[in-house]
């Protein structure tokens, strides 16, 4: 059956006969010959109607059928793509996500002559700077990317490293040094051209206050470099991220990793590590090995000692004048060594090795005795040109043993631990009783303290006024560990009868200035809480409390992180009293 196709109705002065307007549609057609379509035309020639099938579609449903066809073939596809996704690679991450700096594939890199340490998420690689005019520094650049360096794409760079400038560096190539590393690895990629912020700040990180500038592209990136010039030394850290991106702990881990040595790759070293010398004592009390032929050191003098014995050796490089000091010996007194003692004779060796300018810790052992004491200077703080060194001594029976090492820079770590390897006492064995303390300390016991703990022998009560409306009673035992500078210290509290566990909490808190995120320990066959506190007030704090009584021991470094054993065996050796 033939449809007709219906025209919809002509209005108007440009109305036409259908003919008519046939004709001038075949009047605008070009004369090139066409092939006869003879599926179309009868042999007259003239134009025939093609005839439809029964039962097809009129005229623009075809139409409506394609966009259906369309729209079908996406859905398709985005319920293909999603069960893909749902069932291959749902919860997976790609290898390239910098949120794998964060994993457990960290390597410690130590600059050359022991310079600088910094720990990176995964394998540093070298990389070069070459400057312009005439500055000529030594330098050493790591480098780590996880992700991308592409801009819009999901990218972390980790950088680090040391520059040892000229004695005679001017203001305008530190400028130079630091405009590079803003630009080519602290800066996001599209910083000063949208819109951003920058930050400077201090920072107090490996002994030093160091310069911070934060960069900031909104939704784009994130650059922080941090850096701090000790003479004509400078260090430098940071990282660059093209988005922001979820790697916060990897961030603070890296740059709280960094570590100046001190080590000095612009002047030669003045020593080797091969052709040491041993020297023993005639009397047979000590031995220490020396870098050279050592020779007595006799401008000393300690007060009580009855006789002493030191080595030294001295080597000056010719270049640069680097002068390095190493000395050994001991001081032997009629009877164990008391508090003046200990000071008159590490007066003398620590003013050999390192002036008047120190600051005294706890270190590892010496000669095969535990319970050392030492002083290590790594950096210049006060850029003044001080002597730079390690230094330890220990007590076994009633003599000090002592050794140490100096010069304008600080040895290198290698030099230092063979300096002290070699250095054995010999005419002394420690005993069980030695192992297990230091010499000098004793079971601190008060009346009515209520506990009894191994302290310093200096421990006593101290007299506080401090309390509040939670307590009847505060009292203070506290004790130094012979150099002053960390403090032993146990606050005992007894508390106003009905006082709920909550207030009492807080107020033996308060009195002990601790803090949150405290760690669940056993202490002295009770439940308690340890807090650990870093640089500037590195501290230990272990709490416990019950209805009537709380104790709060403290230790306390000044300058330095209070020693982990002798920090363990105070906390450890408390015994409390039955209530």
């Amino acid at each position: 059956v033939a449809v007709k196709r219906v025209l919809p109705p002509e209005t108007g002065k440009d109305r036409q006969p259908r003919d008519d307007r046939k004709n001038l549609r075949a009047e605008n057609r070009d004369d090139r010959p066409r092939r006869k379509k003879p599926a179309e035309d009868d042999e007259d020639g003239r134009p025939r109607k093609r005839k439809e099938k029964a039962g097809s579609a009129p005229p623009g449903g075809s139409t409506g059928l394609v966009i259906a066809v369309i729209i079908g073939g996406v859905l398709l596809l985005v319920g293909a793509g999603f069960s893909i996704y749902w069932f291959g690679f749902r919860g997976k991450v790609d290898s390239t996500s910098p949120e794998l700096a964060t994993g457990e594939n960290w390597e410690t890199y130590t600059g050359p002559s022991d310079t600088y340490r910094v720990s990176f998420p995964g394998k540093p690689q070298a990389a070069t700077w070459e400057p312009h005019g005439n500055l000529k520094p030594t330098s050493d650049l790591r480098v780590l990317t996880i992700g991308e360096k592409q801009m819009g794409k999901p990218g972390i760079t980790f950088f680090a490293g040391f520059m040892r400038f000229p004695d005679n560096v001017q203001a305008a190539e530190l400028e130079e040094t630091k405009n590079w590393l803003i630009t080519l690895h602290a800066a996001p990629y599209d910083f000063g051209m949208r819109r951003e912020s920058k930050v400077t700040k201090k920072v107090q990180a490996s002994g030093q206050v160091w310069d911070e500038i934060r960069m900031e592209v909104h939704q784009s990136g994130l650059g922080i470099i941090r850096w701090v010039l000790v003479g004509p030394k400078f260090y430098f850290a940071g990282y660059r991220s093209n988005l922001p991106l979820g790697s916060k702990d990897a961030v603070e881990k890296f740059l709280a990793s960094y570590e100046i040595l001190g080590g000095d790759t612009g002047d030669p070293d003045p020593t080797k590590l091969d052709g040491w010398e041993v020297y023993k004592s005639a009397d047979g009390a000590f031995e220490a090995t020396f870098p050279g032929p050592s020779k007595p050191y006799t401008n000393f003098f300690i007060e009580g000692a009855t006789k002493s014995e030191f080595r030294q050796y001295t080597v000056t490089d010719e270049k640069t004048k680097n002068r390095r000091v190493y000395l050994a010996g001991y001081a032997r007194f009629a009877k164990p060594p008391e508090y003046k003692e200990h000071q008159a004779t590490k007066v003398v060796v620590s003013t050999e090795l390192l002036g008047h300018n120190y600051v005294f810790g706890r270190g590892p052992s010496l000669g095969g005795w535990p319970w050392a004491w030492q002083v290590a200077i790594k950096t210049d703080k006060s850029n003044t040109g001080q002597r730079l060194g390690t230094f330890r001594w220990v007590v076994a029976g009633s003599t000090i043993y002592a050794a140490g090492l100096s010069g304008n820079r600080h040895p290198p770590d290698k030099e230092v631990e063979k300096f002290f390897d070699g250095f054995k006492i010999l005419d002394a064995k420690p005993t069980p009783k030695d192992l297990a303390a230091p010499p000098d300390w004793r079971e601190y016991k008060r009346k009515g303290s209520g506990f009894r703990a191994l302290m310093p022998p200096n421990a006593h009560e101290l007299k506080v006024e401090l309390k509040n409306e939670t307590t009847t009673s505060v009292t203070k035992d506290e004790g130094s560990d012979g150099d002053g500078d960390t403090k032993f210290t146990v606050i005992t509290v007894r508390f106003v009868a009905g006082t709920p566990e909550a207030e009492r909490v807080r107020s033996l808190k308060t009195l002990a200035a601790a803090g949150s995120k405290p760690a669940n320990v056993k202490w002295g066959g009770r439940d308690a809480e340890e807090m650990s506190f870093a640089l500037p007030w590195a501290r230990v704090v272990r709490l416990t409390q019950n209805d009537t009584t709380g104790y709060a021991a403290i230790v306390q470094g000044g300058s330095t992180i209070p020693d982990p054993l002798r920090t363990r065996l105070f906390l450890d050796s408390f015994v409390f009293d039955k209530e």
